[in-house]
């Protein structure tokens, strides 16, 4: 089974990709590259404590399939994730993340749980951790495999201009995967992910669906994408959760 990149990469990429998109209410671009070193040294501070190297999570398979064995990771120093915790539970959102990520690394699934518990916390506050935790439902890790409240988590990211997300949920509306299947949403989303996703696989993956989707669609219907791409925008959270 393929190993997948650790999970302080993945909420490192969106939390930049957040950014970047959002340069006029949070800062200047080198706000970007500050803000992604800062996210991705806290999701190591423990490890860094102790003079050692953050352990590798494994992240499962594509969406919708069962978890792979994980890759058993370094022990964490107990020390510093205890004041890793410490700070999560005084209301830290970074400190959140980080402590989340680190804990969905374990092999425990009780310690898994507890990580994703901490990243949905984070996520309520605004942190772009949506797509990981969509995935962390639809891989069963750390918690039951509920391809629902993947959707959930995925669409929240893919309105809020996850570009991974919008890949994410744009598949599951193909298919009626914890959620009902619309042809137009898909492809909005497809051509949404188009301009945001940068893996090289994932953008062959892109074009493949979206070249399909041409003979899948009637006029009417990719008539209804093109004005829904004319109107779209991305959404802020409070906008999302009232």
């Amino acid at each position: 089974m393929t190993r997948l990149a650790p999970i302080s990469a993945t909420l490192c990429l969106s939390l930049g990709r957040f950014l970047s998109r959002s340069r006029g209410r949070y800062g200047s671009l080198s706000c970007l590259w500050v803000s992604c070193l800062w996210i991705s040294c806290l999701c190591v501070s423990g490890a860094a404590d102790a003079g050692q190297s953050a352990p590798l999570s494994a992240v499962p398979g594509p969406e919708g399939e069962p978890s792979p064995e994980r890759v058993r990771p370094v022990e964490p120093d107990r020390a510093a994730l205890t004041a890793l915790r410490d700070r999560a539970e005084s209301g830290d959102m970074a400190a959140q993340v980080a402590l989340g990520s680190r804990l969905m690394e374990s092999l425990d699934d009780a310690t898994a749980a507890e990580g994703v518990a901490w990243l949905e916390k984070a996520a309520l506050k605004g942190a772009p951790v949506y797509y990981v935790l969509g995935d962390a439902y639809a891989r069963g890790v750390g918690v039951a495999r509920d391809m629902r409240a993947a959707a959930r988590w995925y669409r929240l990211g893919a309105e809020m201009g996850d570009g991974l997300a919008q890949f994410a949920i744009a598949k599951l509306y193909l298919t009626g995967t914890g959620v009902d299947t619309d042809i137009v949403r898909a492809v909005l989303y497809l051509k949404l992910a188009n301009n945001r996703v940068y893996d090289r696989d994932r953008r062959r993956e892109i074009a493949d669906l979206l070249q399909r989707a041409r003979w899948w669609t009637s006029w009417e219907e990719w008539k209804r994408v093109e004005e829904l791409l004319s109107q779209w925008k991305p959404k802020t959270l409070q906008d999302l959760l009232n």
